[in-house]
C-alpha cells in the first residue's frame, strides 16, 4: 500500500511543513522572466520591451501547467487517502498522456498565435521581431516545464514537497547560468541575444524534467505511470 504520511501527522506541522517549500518553489519559478529581463535589459530598450511582452504567452503556460497539475494532486491525494492503488496509478498515466496534449497545443500556439499576438501590441518591428522570436521558442518548447511541474504536483500529493523545490532550485539556478553566456556570448558559445535567453530557458526547465522524471522514478513508491490506459 502507498505511504501517505498525510495520514500520520498532525494538522499544525503537515500545513507548516507543506506550505513552507511550495512558497519557495513559486518563487524561484517566477525567476525565470526576471533573470532573463535583468540580462536582455542590457540588450536595449526595445529588447527588453520585447521580453516583456512575451510574458503573457508564459504565464499562459505557466497557468496551465499548474492549474492541471493542482488538479491531477488533488485527484491522486483523494485516492491515495482511500487506498485505491489502481485509480491512483490510472490517475497519473492520464495525466501524462494529458501532459503530452498540452505540449502538443502550445507548440501549435507557438508556430501560429505568436505573431498575431504580437501585432496587438507593438508596431516597431524590431520589437515585433525580437518578441516573436522569443516567444516562439518558449512556448514551442514549454514541454519541459509542464511535464516537470506535473511531477512536481505528483509529489506534492504523495506529501514530499522538499523535492520539487530542490528541483526548482537547480532548474533556476541553470538558467541564471546560461543566460549571460548565451545572450553575450561567452566561453566560445556566439552571442545569440534575446533569442539566447530563450533557449538558456528552455534548457533550464528540460533539465528539471528530466531530473524530475529520475527522482521520481528513484522516490515514487508504488505509483506506476506508465501503464494501460482506459477510458
Amino acid at each position: 500500500m502507498l505511504e501517505n504520511k498525510m495520514e500520520q501527522q498532525n494538522i499544525f506541522s503537515l500545513v507548516i511543513s507543506m506550505g513552507l517549500p511550495p512558497m519557495i518553489s513559486m518563487l524561484i519559478q517566477s525567476l525565470y522572466s526576471i533573470v532573463d529581463s535583468i540580462y536582455v535589459a542590457k540588450l536595449g530598450e526595445n529588447a527588453l520591451t520585447a521580453v516583456s511582452l512575451a510574458y503573457p504567452m508564459q504565464n499562459i503556460v505557466l497557468a496551465v501547467s499548474v492549474g492541471f497539475g493542482v488538479g491531477i494532486n488533488s485527484v491522486v491525494s483523494r485516492y491515495l487517502g482511500s487506498k485505491n492503488n489502481n485509480k491512483v496509478n490510472s490517475a497519473c498515466c492520464h495525466g501524462f498522456l494529458l501532459s503530452g496534449i498540452h505540449a502538443i497545443i502550445f507548440v501549435l500556439i507557438g508556430l501560429f498565435l505568436t505573431k498575431p499576438f504580437f501585432g496587438l501590441y507593438t508596431t516597431n518591428q524590431e520589437i515585433y521581431n525580437l518578441g516573436t522570436t522569443y516567444c516562439r521558442i518558449v512556448v514551442c518548447m514549454a514541454v519541459g516545464q509542464l511535464f516537470h511541474i506535473y511531477i512536481e504536483k505528483l509529489f506534492q500529493a504523495i506529501g514530499n514537497v522538499t523535492i520539487p523545490m530542490i528541483i526548482q532550485l537547480v532548474s533556476s539556478l541553470i538558467n541564471i547560468i546560461l543566460d549571460p553566456i548565451m545572450i553575450f556570448g561567452y566561453f566560445g558559445f556566439p552571442a545569440l541575444g534575446v533569442q539566447g535567453a530563450a533557449i538558456a530557458t528552455v534548457i533550464a526547465q528540460i533539465s528539471a524534467c528530466i531530473l524530475s522524471f529520475i527522482l521520481f522514478i528513484k522516490f515514487k513508491g508504488d505509483i506506476h505511470i506508465i501503464e494501460k490506459l482506459s477510458f
